[in-house]
C-alpha cells in the first residue's frame, strides 16, 4: 500500500482508538467509516462519529463527522532513508457547536502521536509511533475557524464546522 494511503488510514486508526476508549469518552463511541456512508447505512447507534478519508457528500443524520485530509512531501534523512511528512487537516462536523468545539477540543488535547500501520495484512500491524510536530514553538495542534458565506451557511451540515491541523512524519 502507497505510504500517503497508509498515512491517512493510521490517522483513522489512531482517531477510532482514542474514541472506542471508555477511559476517553463514557460511553465509547461506534465508529463507522466512509463505506457505512456511500453505502447508506441506516441502523446507527449512538453515540457514534463518522471517520471519513475523503469528502463526501452527508447529511446532518450522520452528524458527528470527521474528515481526513493529509498532504505529504518526501524528504531524505538519510543516505538510503526517506520520511514523509504530512500536513494533517481534520474537519470536524458537529452537530452543535458545543459538540464541535468539544470534539476539537478533546483530539487537540489528547492526540499528541500517530500511531503508524502496516495495512497490507488482514490486520493492521503497529509499526511506529510518530510524535506531531510543532509547527512553530511548542504549538502543535492549530485551530481554524472557517469563514462560511451566508450562502454557504444555508447548507445545514457546515453550519458548526471547524478545523484542525497538525504534522506528523513517518519514515517510508
Amino acid at each position: 500500500m502507497e505510504f500517503i494511503r497508509e498515512g491517512r488510514k493510521s490517522v483513522a486508526k489512531t482517531l477510532e482508538d482514542h474514541f472506542i476508549n471508555v477511559a476517553n469518552w463514557n460511553p465509547a463511541f461506534n465508529i463507522y467509516d466512509s463505506e457505512d456512508m456511500k453505502s447508506g447505512k441506516s441502523d446507527l447507534t449512538r453515540p457514534f462519529i463518522f471517520i471519513i478519508d475523503s469528502f463526501i457528500m452527508f447529511e446532518m443524520k450522520h452528524l458527528p463527522v470527521i474528515v481526513i485530509e493529509c498532504d505529504a512531501e518526501v524528504s531524505s534523512i538519510g543516505l538510503s532513508e526517506k520520511a514523509a511528512y504530512f500536513d494533517l487537516n481534520l474537519h470536524i462536523f458537529g452537530q452543535s457547536r458545543g459538540e464541535r468545539d468539544d470534539l476539537a477540543g478533546d483530539i487537540m488535547k489528547n492526540i499528541t502521536a500517530i500511531s503508524i500501520y502496516n495495512f497490507d495484512p488482514t490486520v493492521p500491524v503497529l509499526v511506529e509511533t510518530q510524535n506531531l510536530i510543532a509547527r512553530s514553538g511548542t504549538e502543535i495542534w492549530k485551530l481554524d475557524n472557517p469563514d462560511i458565506t451566508t450562502e454557504v451557511a444555508i447548507e445545514e451540515t457546515l453550519g458548526n464546522w471547524t478545523v484542525i491541523s497538525s504534522r506528523f512524519m513517518m519514515n517510508i
